[in-house]
């Protein structure tokens, strides 16, 4: 069954509309409101955090590979992650970054599309991958990994987050989130060990000052009986 082309407006961060992920974040969510199975909930999910994962090892290695390209003056392109470091923590974090592609790899070979073109309105053709999908969610896990492909391309991948409180998937519109709503982020802050902390030492000193306010009041009650 194929299914009409499902089009994305890309945003820069700063005026990103969470909304154009609705979709996609309900099925990440296992939400009745999607159509995924289970089970492409499952392979969506541990695609994407294997994504996040190996985004995160590539930006930690790439300013150590322009620095050490530019000394070895090297000019010919080098496809990552061939490249050998001579740190052994790097090394280590690069052969990790290896077995990790090859990871992600194999698993976008179960989806399966056809390049394709058209045109509307008669403008200039664009590229359409044509999916032969059977159901509505086979459909929406197959645009939900091409949409992937295309955040993970554009250095947005690491916007789809989970949640610290509720750990569930939300589209984070600015760079600090990391919380899904104002209510879990209250409820973090509010059970987080920093705030513990603070609290106990609030606490410590309101406890100093009652104990104060106590003396002085029996002082003065003391005070006021011998006057009398």
């Amino acid at each position: 069954m194929v299914k009409q082309t499902r089009t994305l407006h890309y945003k820069p961060y700063s005026v990103v509309d969470e909304d154009n992920w609705s979709w996609l974040i309900w099925g990440l969510n296992g939400d009745a409101k999607s159509e995924w199975t289970p089970e492409a909930k499952k392979r969506v999910s541990s695609l994407l955090l294997n994504m996040r994962e190996l985004d995160e090892i590539r930006e930690k290695l790439r300013t150590r590979f322009s620095e050490q390209k530019r000394s070895s003056h090297r000019i010919e392109m080098i496809e990552w992650p061939s490249w050998v470091f001579g740190c052994p923590q790097l090394e280590e974090l690069n052969s990790n970054g290896r077995r990790l592609l090859l990871k992600v790899n194999a698993k976008l070979g179960f989806y399966k599309w056809s390049p394709n073109i058209l045109t509307i309105n008669f403008d200039s053709f664009r590229e359409h991958s044509q999916s032969n999908t059977r159901s509505e969610s086979d459909y929406q896990e197959q645009v939900a990994v091409q949409s992937l492909l295309q955040e993970l391309a554009e250095g947005r991948i690491n916007r789809f987050r989970v949640c610290r409180q509720c750990q569930r998937w939300f589209y984070a519109v600015t760079a600090h989130q990391i919380s899904c709503s104002e209510a879990c982020r209250k409820k973090h802050a509010s059970t987080s060990e920093d705030f513990k902390a603070k609290r106990r030492k609030y606490m410590k000193k309101y406890r100093k000052q009652e104990q104060a306010r106590n003396k002085r009041a029996n002082l003065q009650v003391k005070t006021h009986s011998k006057a009398r």
